[in-house]
């Protein structure tokens, strides 16, 4: 996928754009979205359902962001590939997998756990 910096820095802003584009739609179909007060109760369900839902996702896409954009500042500053936990440096494999990853498999597991 991505080996060297300049690839990398692409990969980041082509996902960090495409991100943003998909918030911003997200964000304006939710704000178009008006709530039916006559509704059946089934539909009013399903659609505060579908909403949680738009909410979790637009959630999960703004900390994929958050990454993505730690990621660009850290080829910035020369500190791409390194641990921000630990200082060590990030497998070139698991960069490969998650170029915007900031965390070695070792500080990921104990943050989980």
């Amino acid at each position: 996928m991505v080996n060297d910096v300049t690839q990398i820095r692409e990969y980041l802003e082509s996902e960090r754009n495409r991100l943003r584009e998909e918030l911003k739609l997200k964000t304006g179909e939710q704000s178009n979205e008006s709530g039916n007060a006559y509704g059946k109760r089934g539909e009013a369900s399903l659609e505060s359902s579908e909403f949680e839902k738009g909410l979790a996702l637009a959630q999960r896409k703004r900390e994929q962001l958050t990454g993505i954009e730690r990621a660009l500042e850290k080829l910035n500053d020369g500190t791409y590939g390194m641990c921000d936990s630990c200082g060590k440096p990030i497998p070139p494999d698991r960069l490969k997998a998650i170029p915007q990853t900031n965390l070695c498999l070792d500080c990921k597991s104990k943050q989980e756990g």
